[in-house]
């Protein structure tokens, strides 16, 4: 017996598999040329994102489209800088449980579920970062998906997953740009 459970820890050293699934990194984003059908305006001064997955969602990298069946994880994403602090993420309606992480370069808050549940088309969530959660530092949103077939440069045991990110608007971006044009053609009038 005792030899069975070394066997089975070395296994799992060498492999790098776990029982227990760890928090998403930044860097296991892979930046797409587009994700279609899958919108997250947001609301509540930037802290809720409105997650709604329309018919047909996919992505493009290169000339290569991948049909998504599922959004399984919802994230913001720091390139460089950690989140400070990290805080717990609430538990979602549903499935979906804190999957948060600083590890690597970058920061990773958001929310994950199993790869058999998530949002499918046509079904949306609204995810709402922790209070004093500083919004400042998100520069991307990113997704966990569920693809048919195999999801783009995997080197995941589960093949059909992983994770993908687009730009993310700056909190009131949206805002000052509209001012901008405001200020602009009023200067044009005089």
């Amino acid at each position: 017996m005792r030899d069975t459970r070394l066997l089975v820890c070395a296994f799992v050293a060498l492999t790098g598999m776990s029982s227990v699934a760890g928090a998403a990194q930044r860097s296991s984003f892979i930046n797409v040329d587009s994700i279609n059908n899958i919108n997250a305006p947001t609301s509540a001064g930037g802290q809720t994102y409105n997650v709604a997955v329309g018919l047909g969602p996919s992505f493009t990298i290169g000339a290569n489209n991948y049909t998504i069946l599922s959004v399984i994880g919802f994230y913001v994403l720091s390139n460089t800088n950690d989140f400070t602090p990290l805080s717990t993420f609430s538990a979602m309606p549903g499935p979906f449980v804190d999957d948060s992480s600083n590890a690597g370069v970058g920061g990773a808050g958001g929310w994950q579920t199993i790869p058999t549940g998530g949002l499918t088309p046509s079904q949306s969530m609204a995810f709402t970062l922790p209070a004093g959660f500083s919004l400042g530092e998100i520069d991307q949103i990113g997704y966990e998906v569920r693809v048919s077939g195999v999801f783009p440069s995997t080197t995941r045991t589960v093949t059909d997953t992983g994770f993908i990110t687009r730009s993310a608007p700056a909190p009131g971006a949206a805002a000052l740009l509209g001012l901008g044009a405001l200020a602009a053609s009023r200067r044009r009038r005089r």
